[in-house]
């Protein structure tokens, strides 16, 4: 992956010294992953979000169930994901009002590459809430919480669907990046909450660059209902 061009990648926090990547990559393979300004694991620094609707409540439906919105494509445009193995799968939440696609990548590999992106939005219609820190949204994949996770420093960059909100994190050996994002026909309304990460395979370096590239490679593409 070429690396994006630092000037569009802003940190979310107080500036500080940076490690040189070399040494957080050898950091990170001992499981205490530092990155910039912030460095802090799950159960260091997260709490459990009352915006993040509980996995039980979510139940498997069709993609023609009438409370469905129209179809949406959800990729990543990285070379690194195409021999791997993509399965969509679509859920509602009826107690919340949210209906959720999700995609997941996976490779033969346990330890290789592996990527998902989660799209929800309401079945009325209105606003969709999210849980602020954005650290939250890697409890959309329940299987990543079983690892050891620890974050790096919070960026804001741009994609194809607007503003988004970056991280780093180490799980389980592998170097990865976490996004979450609102979008809407209009500034600052959150019709749907877009969240994705990306794991590199495990022993490969993973710099900001590289991460910035794969969240701004993020697209949607909605085909006609």
């Amino acid at each position: 992956m070429d690396k994006a061009q630092p000037r569009r990648r802003t940190p979310h926090c107080k500036p500080g010294r940076k490690p040189a990547v070399a040494r957080l990559f050898a950091i990170a393979l001992v499981g205490g992953f530092a990155a910039g300004c912030d460095a802090v694991g799950l159960d260091g620094g997260i709490g459990l979000d009352a915006l993040t609707p509980d996995e039980h409540l979510f139940q498997s439906v069709d993609e023609d169930d009438p409370r469905a919105p129209p179809a949406t494509v959800m990729r990543f445009d990285v070379p690194t994901l195409a021999d791997a193995s993509s399965l969509l799968s679509t859920r509602i939440n009826e107690d919340e009002a949210i209906f959720e696609r999700r995609r997941v990548w996976r490779t033969a590999d346990a330890a290789g590459v592996h990527a998902s992106i989660v799209v929800q939005s309401r079945t009325n219609g209105r606003e969709i809430d999210y849980p602020s820190d954005m650290r939250e949204a890697i409890r959309l994949w329940p299987d990543l919480l079983l690892k050891n996770v620890a974050f790096g420093t919070l960026y804001q960059s741009r994609n194809a669907l607007g503003e988004v909100l970056w991280r780093r994190f180490e799980a389980g050996g592998q170097l990865c990046v976490l996004f979450q994002q609102g979008i809407g026909p209009n500034p600052g309304e959150a019709l749907r909450r877009v969240a994705g990460y990306y794991c590199a395979p495990a022993g490969d370096a993973f710099t900001p660059g590289q991460a910035e590239t794969v969240v701004r490679s993020v697209r949607l593409v909605d085909q006609d209902a």
